[in-house]
Order: C-alpha cells, then structure tokens, then sequence
C-alpha cells in the first residue's frame, strides 16, 4: 500500500484519470489496485474486533504517552499510559 495524495500522485498511479482531482487522496495497493482508506479502516477494524480486540474511543480511549522498544523483529509498544484511571492495559 502507498499513499497517494494530489493530482500528480493518482496520474502518475494510473495515467487513464484525467480532469480535476483536487482534494483526493487515498491508498493504492500496486498488487491489487485502489483502497478506498475508510472502507479499508473498516474492514480492518470489524476483522479485528471479531478477533476480541476491544477500542476505546472517544475520552475514555486518549493515552497520554506511548513507549516503543525495539525488538529483533521491529518496534513493540512497551508501556502506554491512558488518561483515564478506569483503564488497565494488557499487554
């Protein structure tokens, strides 16, 4: 997946559009084509609240700081720490 933002990104992604695009953006997967960023974020997250992820959104979901530690296989989130008290992470 790439990012594509502006005329100039989605002509030199696929030359066939022409007329304004102005204020588009989005997301292409070269093996697969367009993603549409909302409809991909949420297939994204039904996939992953089917697998028992549970989000906390609005207030109750604001963390103040997030530690990364580096890892043989990337960056792990270590420590994260929410706003609220009534949150207890597991990690």
């Amino acid at each position: 997946m790439v990012p594509i933002k502006g005329d100039d990104a989605i002509r030199q992604a696929a030359w066939q559009f022409t007329g304004q695009l102005s204020g588009w953006n989005g997301y292409l997967n070269r093996f697969d084509g367009y993603a549409h960023s909302a409809n991909a974020l949420t297939a994204v997250y039904r996939a992953a609240q089917a697998a028992g992820v549970r989000f906390f959104l609005g207030e109750e979901g604001v963390v103040n700081e997030v530690v990364y530690e580096n890892t043989l296989t990337g960056r792990k989130c270590a420590v994260f720490e929410p706003r609220t008290v009534n949150f207890i992470p597991q990690l």
